[in-house]
């Protein structure tokens, strides 16, 4: 892809790096991002050999400054009747990929970007990255992420980001759950490299059933629908994966050969 692209995609090995390409616009997400990084995704998806993806933004400022002002007011003012949806679209993608997904924070992640950054998998922030929802400052609610925040984290903070508007800092949002790992800004992209590949090194199958059931067991309404649905999923992977508990038996066999 040329350095006009809004998104570029990079693989090697097990792992494929997608990255918002916009730096003069802090990444901000366009129509272009959006398409751009769907056909990157469903590219991903078809290639057997890509186990993990990790995002990231150009440049040092932002992940994603949320949508495009331009594109936002499309869809604000834009027919009730036949809504673009292409962002609902990219944000289901991504969260029901088969492969890992990790977000590389690597500074401001705002507004719409936060629901993209919900709908990944795993999260590591550089220590200088901020997360936030300005839309209470523009005069309207958010369009997708109260749906994805109140999933990932407690009410209370959730309530106090959607209310306030304040950004919070990597530590703040690892602290309450919008992250996972926090590291320094000049690590950033070392140990977001290093944890992708270290994720690629497990079964391909196992990951994307792993995934599968940690959200299908949260769409659940009881207890009991989540364990039933648990045993379904790890009965299917069971069947369709040549390698099932390929690692229980090497560890059962290593430790008979010590006897």
């Amino acid at each position: 892809m040329g350095e006009a692209d809004p998104i570029l995609l990079e693989k090697k090995g097990a792992v494929a790096r997608i990255t918002i390409n916009r730096p003069e616009k802090r990444n901000a997400i366009s129509k272009g991002v959006i398409q751009g990084m769907i056909s990157a995704l469903k590219q991903i998806e078809n290639d057997a050999s890509i186990k993990v993806v990790t995002t990231t933004g150009a440049g040092k400022i932002a992940w994603s400054a949320g949508y495009d002002m331009d594109y936002l007011s499309g869809l604000i003012h834009g027919d009730p009747a036949n809504p673009d949806e292409s962002g609902l679209e990219l944000n289901e993608m991504i969260r029901n990929s088969s492969k890992v997904t990790i977000a590389v924070v690597n500074g401001f992640c705002l507004g719409g970007a936060v629901t993209l950054l919900l709908s990944h998998d795993l999260a590591i922030a550089s220590d200088k990255a901020q997360i936030g929802l300005p839309e209470i400052f523009r005069g309207f609610p958010p369009r997708y992420v109260v749906a994805a925040l109140v999933r990932a984290i407690p009410i209370k903070p959730a309530m106090e980001m959607l209310l306030t508007g304040r950004n919070l800092s990597a530590a703040e949002s690892q602290q309450i759950g919008l992250i996972n790992r926090v590291v320094s800004d000049s690590e950033l992209a070392e140990a977001g490299r290093r944890w992708a590949e270290e994720t690629g090194r497990y079964d391909g199958i196992t990951l994307a059933y792993c995934k599968k059931s940690a959200y299908q067991c949260m769409d659940q309404a009881t207890y009991r629908q989540a364990l039933q649905t648990n045993i379904t999923i790890h009965d299917a992977h069971n069947r369709v994966n040549p390698n099932v508990a390929k690692g229980l038996e090497e560890r059962r066999k290593a430790r008979t050969n010590k006897k």
